[in-house]
């Protein structure tokens, strides 16, 4: 056999195959140990980091891919059975386990509030907005008579809640898209849109709003009282 091989590589005038040596071996995987090195060193400092920044590092199975060795062939390098994964930013459709919702309320209450905004907007505008509603009318209350009325702190919380959360949601969401409207189909400067959302916020919204809101409030407090 290995003379019909010697003698089909000398008709065609290319040098017979030989096995590969010990030696060549290691020299051939030189680069993937590399790689593999380099890819360790990664994983060690995005773990210190996810330490230290106290979140979770989960791992997943890397696939095995096809990438051109130094000798211009095509092989099979394997990659690092585990691969670093960091949690991504927190977006609509998120579903965080209990600690991680505990640990993140902790951390950073403002992206606890964004989170819960963006999933649920009206629900968490509205109990925000009647939380701040009584807080002002608390704080009122006790500059002007020095004492509290239950009855006006819980009214102005209603208020907040079913009123003011709700249709603020709606019609800030309105001039919103307004704006896109205007500017995507009539092409018109944002400096016009500006003040024409202005225009319909002072002296539309603010009328209508402020007309009803002094029948909820009374309304309110009879329901209360």
């Amino acid at each position: 056999q290995i003379r019909a091989s010697w003698g089909r590589c000398t008709t065609r005038g290319m040098a017979p195959r030989r096995s590969a040596s010990p030696m060549e071996g290691r020299l051939r995987t030189l680069p993937l140990r590399a790689n593999q090195r380099l890819k360790r060193v990664a994983f060690a400092l995005a773990l210190a980091s996810a330490s230290t920044s106290g979140h979770a590092v989960s791992y997943r199975r890397a696939p095995l891919k096809a990438e051109p060795v130094l000798t211009g062939r095509l092989q099979m390098r394997a990659r690092p059975m585990c691969e670093p994964r960091l949690p991504r930013a927190a977006t609509l459709g998120d579903s965080p386990t209990t600690n991680e919702s505990i640990h993140v309320t902790l951390m950073n209450p403002l992206l606890w509030y964004d989170r819960h905004l963006r999933r649920t907007p009206i629900r968490t505008k509205s109990l925000s907005n009647g939380v701040v509603s009584a807080l002002g009318d608390a704080l009122a209350q006790m500059l002007t008579t020095g004492q509290i009325d239950k009855t006006r702190l819980f009214a102005w919380y209603l208020s907040g809640l079913f009123y003011f959360g709700p249709i603020l949601h709606t019609w800030y969401n309105g001039l919103y898209k307004f704006d896109i409207h205007m500017r995507e189909k009539y092409n018109t400067p944002k400096v016009l849109v500006v003040f024409l959302q202005l225009a319909f916020n002072q002296f539309i919204g603010s009328a209508i709003v402020n007309a009803l809101f002094l029948y909820f409030i009374a309304f309110a407090k009879m329901g209360v009282a």
